[in-house]
């Protein structure tokens, strides 16, 4: 899968097929899935899911990658590690 930062491309993998998935925030992916489920893929508690969405936390760049790859390029990596984020 190529990388990329598109609405609709996947950033995971490193082969050179590309696959098109939604990428999502991670808090759309818990909204769709479910924190319980996310939680799963992640090896974490479901409250460490909620620091990772509220900014008060930041998964490990490798269990991002993990994540990244668990959902199959619906959360970026960049959407759990690359980017700041403001808390409300």
């Amino acid at each position: 899968m190529e990388a990329t930062n598109d609405t609709w491309g996947g950033t995971c993998a490193s082969s050179t097929q590309r696959v098109y998935l939604r990428v999502m925030t991670l808090s759309d992916f818990v909204r769709e899935y479910g924190l319980d489920h996310a939680a799963r893929l992640f090896g974490v508690k479901p409250r460490t899911i909620e620091s990772y969405i509220r900014g008060e936390r930041r998964p490990r760049p490798d269990n991002a990658l993990a994540f990244c790859e668990r959902t199959k390029g619906q959360v970026s990596f960049s959407e759990l590690y690359g980017q700041s984020r403001q808390v409300s």
